[in-house]
């Protein structure tokens, strides 16, 4: 809601305006018709069952819509001096009081245990408004934000969530525009969180400096357990300061590094942590290095690594080599190389 339709409320709501001019309720009739659209696009993405709320906010929203129209009418026709009763303003007044986001929102989100806000075109000021609004829920474990257009300055308001929200065990913000200042930001709330469990950061144009940001996340949290930074710009040098982040981390268990530009430097240098890294993470269950332009150097050390480490953990490693540089030799090699019964390795 814009400032001046806020300012308007407040001065309907103490009752001390009579006159709206003209201009005033045509911006207010937009201003609601707009802001209700974006509410039903976003609610309509929850439960079914509250479609019912959706139609009568929008049958009291015409009627006052009507309303006005009617009163504009009256005055073209008689030439008055925007003189709007009472009723009207009364009406307009408790529209604008009950659809404010932090009490038209928190019926939709009370109860819910999934939040799916996906492709809702969703920006830094309305992240804003939404975190206002759930910062206090008790019953929402998962929060989907992918495909919107949060940038660095919403991830601000996201991390002020992950500090205040003991809840939340999953966030997706896959394909936003986090980069690496929201990066840090996220990463430094979740320091002391003790209840998110899977954070999603892939496609968010994150470089090796993101990725250090993670590395001391690793180090300090003991309650992730998936971490997907997929589909960024992390090359070798922020690969392997994650991969030493591992070595003091014992609660990961899926990692996702795929389509980065690690290449068969940073391979090799992961090979040669692996030992070390399986060592003492014996959680770690899915590491993905598909798509990383790693080629046959790099794939051979991994794979010779990943094949002589002890496995303590009862379940298979798996490592995703697919869709890399690889030739036909190389796999031909590794097929004829002893194979650990613990392993399971994707090319």
């Amino acid at each position: 809601m814009s400032k001046r339709i806020s300012i308007l409320a407040g001065v309907i709501k103490k009752n001390q305006l009579v006159m709206i001019s003209l201009y005033l309720l045509i911006c207010l009739g937009v201003s609601l018709q707009a802001n209700t659209d974006i509410n039903i696009k976003q609610k309509s993405l929850l439960e079914k069952n509250q479609s019912l709320f959706i139609k009568k906010n929008k049958v009291k929203l015409a009627t006052i819509i009507g309303k006005i129209n009617a009163q504009l009418n009256r005055y073209n026709a008689i030439n008055q001096n925007n003189i709007f009763d009472k009723e009207v303003t009364d009406e307009i007044s408790e529209y604008l009081m009950q659809t404010q986001e932090h009490k038209l929102l928190k019926e939709y989100f009370n109860g819910l245990n999934t939040l799916n806000l996906a492709g809702c075109n969703i920006d830094d000021k309305q992240i804003k408004q939404i975190v206002h609004i759930i910062k206090k829920n008790k019953t929402i474990q998962k929060l989907d934000l992918s495909f919107n257009s949060i940038t660095e300055i919403g991830a601000k308001s996201i991390a002020y969530l992950l500090k205040n929200n003991p809840v939340i065990t999953d966030i997706n913000l896959e394909l936003n525009y986090i980069k690496d200042n929201g990066v840090k930001a996220i990463t430094q709330a979740l320091e002391k969180n003790i209840t998110l469990t899977s954070l999603n950061l892939s496609v968010n144009n994150i470089s090796d400096e993101g990725a250090r940001y993670i590395s001391n996340l690793i180090k300090k949290n003991n309650t992730l357990k998936q971490i997907k930074i997929n589909d960024n710009n992390i090359t070798a040098e922020g690969a392997v300061g994650i991969a030493i982040a591992l070595k003091e981390n014992n609660y990961i268990e899926t990692l996702d590094l795929a389509y980065n530009l690690i290449g068969d430097n940073g391979a090799m240098a992961i090979a040669i942590l692996m030992n070390e890294i399986l060592k003492n993470n014996e959680s770690l269950s899915y590491l993905n290095l598909g798509l990383n332009n790693i080629g046959d150097a790099g794939a051979m050390a991994l794979y010779v690594a990943m094949q002589a480490v002890p496995i303590h953990s009862k379940d298979k490693v798996e490592l995703n080599l697919s869709n890399n540089s690889i030739g036909k030799k190389a796999k031909d090699i590794m097929g004829l190389l002893p194979k650990n019964p613990n392993m399971k390795i994707i090319l």
